[in-house]
């Protein structure tokens, strides 16, 4: 795929927000039931296709916090 082409794929994203309003996660929305996902900051964690659920499921242990469904320009 090229550039122009992903750019033109990761134009929605998921958000989460605390309680503060502040951004604690976020993740590209592919299609309905995927997206590409970091679920930390290091080389570690690799970047991955997951799941829309199961990335909302590993963040239930995190407090509080808002998902916001956005598109970015």
């Amino acid at each position: 795929m090229c550039l122009a082409g992903l750019k033109a794929l990761l134009k929605v994203m998921y958000l989460w927000f605390n309680d503060a309003d502040q951004v604690i996660h976020s993740c590209f929305v592919l299609n309905n039931e995927f997206a590409f996902n970091k679920q930390g900051q290091t080389m570690f964690h690799p970047w991955q296709i997951l799941r829309v659920p199961d990335i909302v499921k590993s963040w239930k242990h995190s407090g509080t916090y808002t998902i916001k469904y956005v598109k970015t320009n």
